[in-house]
């Protein structure tokens, strides 16, 4: 649902500690892998305990172990209890926290707002025909080949090949100090920056050749569909009130933030879970009329009154712990379709803002 690859660069997703091999036979659900959830989740014998805001920001030592988050690191190793986070990964899946926030409205011809994800480069092997198979399954082992939510993506062809090795080589096909021409087929595939060396390594190791023939290069641009935040249409121009109240209610909010007229009727509409401020500059480029996000600063809102963008903040933690909820829905379907009867637990949170009215 949410690739480790998408999430942005210094983002420390995935396992926070745990061990893989363990099983869970309870997992809960949390927006933070706070002291509070680990304890929730060692009461309720949970295994694991999966997050949006990861655990580890930072590294352990001697100045911060006995911070809040050393502490619930230390609760949950201790206690044997795995936490696994998905976080900018999670706010870029279109299975994900934007993707939630953008049902409440029903948000249509949705493109992604500000486009992430990492490096791409296409990689070109030279290989006997009888290989392919070996390499290419080595490759999509390692994390190749993967174009969107399409998996062991590759192209190959054949063609001739030639080669002449010195007095110091030990080919594997033909003789040293002989010009050879023999059948070669050439694998290519799209590699993920952060996926590339393990790539290489798996290439060379189930390649036969005593020298491989690899060609790397680096693809323009950004996985396509891969990024933060949503951009895109109401069925109908709405209100700025009405939907502030409909996205209020559904929040189950006290109550809101807006910039601009109640009364403004809007249809373009950009999304942003979480802490919002810094994509302004790309709600700007898409041509939105409303900003959905959280968090927005003072000079933010008062630049976006400036430029005609209406905003509507519902602050960080009732959008994301929505989003949460949903993809705790999403996750016990995906268990029951596997067959897997693991009991799915939601941590009680609560916002530590408190609206008075």
């Amino acid at each position: 649902m949410a690739p480790g690859e998408t999430a942005l660069p210094e983002d420390p997703v995935g396992l926070q500690c745990g061990d893989t091999m363990r099983p869970a036979g309870k997992v809960m659900l949390a927006l933070d892998a706070s002291v509070s959830t680990v304890k929730q989740a060692l009461a309720s014998g949970a295994d694991l305990l999966v997050t949006h805001h990861p655990l580890l920001f930072e590294a352990l030592g001697p100045g911060n172990i006995h911070s809040p988050s050393g502490e619930a690191f230390v609760k949950a190793v201790q206690g044997g209890l795995a936490v696994f986070s998905a976080h900018t990964n999670l706010d870029a899946s279109p299975e994900g926290i934007n993707a939630s926030l953008a049902d409440i409205v029903g948000l249509k011809e949705r493109e992604v707002l500000h486009p992430t994800g990492p490096g791409l480069y296409k990689v070109v092997v030279f290989m006997p025909p009888s290989f392919l198979e070996t390499i290419r399954g080595a490759i999509f082992q390692a994390g190749g080949g993967r174009i969107g939510p399409y998996s062991d993506c590759s192209f190959a062809t054949r063609g001739e090949g030639t080669f002449l090795g010195n007095e110091t080589t030990r080919p594997v096909i033909g003789s040293r100090g002989q010009r050879e021409a023999v059948g070669e087929t050439r694998l290519e595939v799209q590699v993920p920056e952060e996926r590339l060396a393990g790539v290489l390594e798996a290439v060379k190791k189930a390649h036969p050749y005593e020298v491989p023939v690899i060609d790397v290069s680096p693809l323009k641009g950004k996985p396509q569909g891969v990024g933060i935040g949503v951009v895109g249409l109401l069925p109908s121009a709405k209100s700025l009130g009405d939907i502030a109240v409909q996205v209020k209610d559904a929040l189950r909010q006290k109550a809101v933030r807006i910039v601009g007229s109640p009364g403004r009727k809007v249809r373009k509409v950009a999304i942003c879970g979480g802490s919002g401020g810094s994509l302004l500059p790309s709600v700007y480029l898409a041509g939105a009329q409303l900003y959905i996000s959280g968090d927005i600063k003072f000079h933010e809102a008062r630049s976006a009154q400036e430029r005609n963008l209406s905003i509507l903040d519902v602050g960080h933690f009732a959008p994301e712990r929505y989003g949460m909820l949903r993809l705790g829905e999403r996750i016990v379907g995906e268990f029951k379709k596997r067959g897997w009867d693991v009991p799915l637990l939601y941590a009680k949170e609560k916002d530590p803002f408190t609206t008075i009215t």
